[in-house]
């Protein structure tokens, strides 16, 4: 398990890093995406060729995980290998937290971290769960048990209309957001 935490860790690192295009994590709270926007686009300075080159690299590492994940089911290690692969994406999102946040208690990230989490944790789930073949319609009848939002639901950019799964990992991914903002912002508040 801890083998895999630390490949999963190096792995989206990478796409982070990839995502951001320069490597330069604070261009992410300067940014705003655009709803409709591919996640490669994060800067909008970025030309057409850096754009598919970034998708094309993405894609990619995606695959080459996708690979290392259906390969693990298959020998039977499924169960620890979502493990791996979720709390790898948790450690992701709370650093990211701590990065945007800092210790400034006045600067609002709320929103640039729940883009982040759209842009990045959402993107790359969506595409492994497709590549893994997990990815059922949301419509579908045979998706089995709705989610509360099953009455409207929403769309991820670069994505449409999520799967069930997808959208149980966005609602848990942005309550962990809130748990690690809450505490970092207590903390900043202690230290006052």
């Amino acid at each position: 398990p801890e083998i895999l935490n630390v490949y999963f860790k190096k792995k989206l690192e990478e796409l982070n890093t990839l995502m951001d295009g320069s490597g330069d994590n604070d261009q992410l709270a300067s940014h705003e995406f655009s709803g409709g926007s591919n996640v490669s686009a994060w800067d909008s300075k970025m030309d057409i060729d850096s754009q598919e080159t970034v998708i094309s690299e993405s894609g990619n590492l995606v695959k080459s995980i996708g690979k290392v994940v259906r390969d693990l089911r298959c020998l039977g290690f499924t169960s620890m290998t979502e493990d791996s692969y979720s709390s790898a994406i948790i450690w992701l999102l709370k650093s990211k937290v701590h990065e945007l946040a800092g210790d400034d208690y006045r600067i609002p990230v709320l929103g640039c971290v729940k883009k982040w989490i759209q842009a990045v944790p959402l993107q790359f789930l969506h595409a492994l769960l497709t590549y893994l073949g997990d990815s059922v319609d949301y419509e579908s009848e045979s998706s089995g048990l709705k989610s509360p939002l099953a009455s409207r639901p929403s769309s991820f950019p670069g994505i449409g209309v999520p799967s069930e799964a997808l959208l149980r990992w966005h609602m848990r991914l942005e309550y962990f957001a809130y748990e690690t903002l809450q505490d970092l912002r207590i903390g900043n508040f202690l230290k006052l």
